[in-house]
């Protein structure tokens, strides 16, 4: 089986074409990336590479690849991670009436791990060539669900999410992946490939507004409950964005303050709280 999953793995980076065959500058410049835990709902989790040990998760922490996150089960538990920004912080719950009239939007790279959940951040890269940024990001849903919101990429960048049978390539889009191969999309398009019945690899396109099932192979409208449900998660995910106060002390060295957290700390190797 594994060797069936990195086969797929391997083909759907191809069938995708999300890498674009254009000549990177030897000036460019790549870093790593970090996922920003901006809200924490209940109880959740995450463990380094390489060491089975838990840690707690806490909000403000900033991640890198190599962390797996895992939440409590139970309705109510969540994890909110924003990508590739360390200013980001959580928005205020949504009303009924900004629900009501909300129009799905992919405005910032964020996840929400939902319950009973184990999202492993395989890879975040930044690259920044002079005239764009490239983004590298591979996610593997290992169990459980996820709701995200990619925004629109750089023809070079890739953004991929790994489930047990399959992965989805995912750019310009509000989506949400369950482990068990349910795809539904709210905005944007999804290409997700599997591994049929008779073994051969199968790609589906799954649009705005439709639910797609690896295991049936069927595409249908989303429902219209399930519609408020994803509305209501997107629109808790729109993410806000702060910058650091100045100010200038009297032997007028500048200085930079988070309004959020007064500085940072590292936690057994992995997260880092936010600075």
């Amino acid at each position: 089986m594994r060797q069936i999953r990195t086969f797929v793995i391997v083909l759907v980076s191809c069938v995708l074409a999300f890498a674009s065959a254009n000549y990177v500058s030897a000036q460019s410049t790549t870093s790593d990336g970090i996922a920003k835990v901006v809200k924490i709902s209940g109880d959740a989790r995450y463990f380094i590479a390489g060491d089975s040990t838990p840690h707690n998760l806490k909000e403000g922490m900033i991640l890198k690849s190599g962390t797996t996150i895992q939440t409590a089960a139970g309705e109510g538990n969540y994890v909110d991670l924003v990508l590739n920004n360390a200013q980001a912080v959580a928005p205020p719950e949504p009303s009924p009436s900004a629900i009501a009239h909300y129009q799905p939007k992919a405005e910032q790279d964020g996840v929400r791990v939902f319950e009973n959940s184990v999202l492993s951040v395989d890879k975040l890269t930044v690259t920044t060539t002079g005239a764009d940024m490239v983004t590298d990001t591979e996610l593997d849903l290992k169990a459980g669900s996820v709701l995200g919101t990619v925004k629109k990429l750089s023809p070079s960048s890739k953004y991929e999410v790994k489930i047990p049978n399959g992965v989805a390539g995912i750019r310009g889009t509000i989506y949400y992946l369950k482990s068990s191969g349910i795809i539904r999309v709210l905005s944007g398009s999804v290409v997700v490939a599997y591994v049929g019945p008779g073994g051969n690899v199968i790609t589906q396109v799954v649009n705005a507004g439709e639910q797609f099932d690896i295991n049936t192979g069927l595409v249908t409208p989303i429902s219209a409950q399930d519609m408020v449900y994803l509305s209501k998660n997107a629109l808790g995910l729109r993410i806000v964005f702060i910058q650091p106060i100045t100010f200038i002390t009297p032997d007028h060295r500048v200085y930079f303050v988070s309004p959020v957290s007064s500085g940072a700390t590292a936690e057994a190797g992995g997260g880092v709280e936010g600075p």
